[in-house]
């Protein structure tokens, strides 16, 4: 259920087929890391020229991808985004027994996305660290998340350096699933909202962030750029 794009396996099977191989992965002991493939995490990684193992899962979450891989490969690709995967384990966290850790944010900000996931979700979070560490503190943050030993790890610092932090230690940690969710403990401590249902369903969430927050209009230029390059075979 893979759909190649410019070097990245696009996952592009439906959520709970998605889901369906995450659970199945840490019920065998497996490790994968879910890496949200927008096309700003994309156009950093091909401008890297980064190589990923099979462990990595690249989920189409934004519609500028899905709209590159239909123009160029002809393929309708269903968006899956990371937020959505976070909240699916945030619930069944506590009655399939699975440990998480929560890694990201302000510090403040990180406290209550632990609080909202214990008293709302009664999610089994075995610890949290806030995002804003020094290189030399990242080692000591690796050895405590693995002290915890969950099962799984969700990373919300950011493109691209959440993607570096896993691309760093994925083979350090050991958990099952590292998953990049960006801004979703901010979401979940109610910091910020979510797009609303309609403009998700309409694959309009990207104008929706635009909108509350304007500082991402600088962004939507290497986003721009990147899918005109693709498309265009550049």
């Amino acid at each position: 259920m893979e759909i190649e794009f410019n070097g990245f396996p696009i996952f592009s099977g439906k959520f709970d087929e998605l889901m369906e191989k995450l659970y199945e992965k840490m019920k065998q002991g497996k490790k994968a890391a879910v890496i949200s493939a927008n096309p700003e995490v994309l156009n950093y990684a091909f401008s890297k020229n980064y190589k990923f193992d099979d462990e990595y899962i690249f989920i189409p979450d934004g519609i500028g991808t899905c709209l590159i891989v239909w123009i160029i490969k002809g393929k309708r690709l269903k968006k899956l985004a990371g937020i959505d995967v976070f909240y699916e384990i945030l619930r069944n966290s506590n009655k399939l027994n699975i440990r998480l850790f929560f890694l990201g944010a302000r510090d403040e900000v990180i406290k209550r996305a632990y609080i909202n996931a214990v008293g709302k979700f009664d999610a089994k979070v075995v610890g949290y660290n806030h995002g804003y560490f020094n290189d030399d503190e990242e080692e000591d943050i690796v050895k405590r998340i693995n002290s915890l030993a969950p099962d799984v790890l969700f990373v919300g610092l950011g493109c691209p350096k959440q993607e570096e932090f896993i691309r760093r230690n994925k083979d350090k940690l050991n958990v099952n699933l590292i998953i990049a969710v960006g801004g979703s403990f901010d979401v979940l401590a109610e910091r910020v909202k979510r797009a609303p249902r309609l403009m998700i369903s309409l694959g309009l969430e990207w104008l929706y962030r635009v909108i509350v927050e304007p500082v991402r209009v600088k962004r939507l230029k290497k986003i721009l750029i990147f899918i005109a390059r693709s498309i265009l075979n550049l």
